[in-house]
């Protein structure tokens, strides 16, 4: 499953470095260094990224909740991706 090849879409890696996508899951940089893998899950009224660090010792899911209406994918993947990263590296 960990086994990528490069892509080139959302969510957006940290600016200069690559990510990839596997079987279900997409690998994405850390700014701290290191890499991250996550599945998306996307559904009406609801946004959800669970993510591990590639060594298992930090997991995070983020789950956001939204009406109907359309959201701003940008800045939700920017916003969810900035957070995800903020947990993964142990910043305080």
């Amino acid at each position: 499953m960990r086994e990528t090849v490069p892509y080139d879409d959302l969510p957006v890696p940290p600016p200069g470095k690559q990510g990839g996508y596997g079987l279900g899951l997409r690998e994405i940089p850390l700014t701290c260094g290191g890499v991250y893998y996550l599945h998306e899950g996307d559904g009406l009224g609801v946004y959800t990224r669970p993510a591990v660090s590639a060594d298992g010792r930090r997991a995070v899911t983020v789950s956001v909740t939204t009406t109907t209406a359309l959201i701003d994918q940008d800045k939700v993947n920017q916003a969810v991706e900035a957070l995800t990263d903020h947990a993964l590296c142990g910043r305080a």
